[in-house]
């Protein structure tokens, strides 16, 4: 397996499809940055996961805490390893599931790999 092209962008503002499916190819999340507020409430304001459409978590539950950056820092690929934290199945979308938490925004940085 390789990346195919060079990394992407994509603007995250609340939950569900991130970014859809592409037949024959995985997408491979690289980092993130997130923040969640909950209109007035401080501290814990809920739980965040990443999955994809094919119904597999890519993530455990990360607890979201009022103004406080969400991160993963860019791990990019080299010529021994894919980079990044997961992918998705071959062919699925990703999907951020949100509970709790009023408003979520950040972005997200990916790219997709052939299967």
């Amino acid at each position: 397996m390789a990346a195919s092209g060079s990394s992407q962008n994509v603007a995250v503002n609340g939950g569900g499809t991130l970014i859809p499916g592409i037949p024959g190819k995985s997408i491979r999340v690289i980092g993130y940055m997130l923040v969640g507020s909950n209109f007035g409430a401080s501290g814990y304001i809920g739980t965040i996961q990443f999955q994809d459409t094919a119904g597999n978590n890519l993530s455990g539950n990360m607890a979201v805490v009022e103004g406080v950056p969400l991160q993963a820092t860019g791990i990019p690929q080299t010529e021994e390893d894919l980079g990044g934290y997961f992918m998705t199945a071959s062919g699925a979308g990703l999907v951020l599931s949100v509970s709790g938490v009023a408003s979520l925004a950040g972005h997200l940085t990916y790219c997709t790999v052939a299967n």
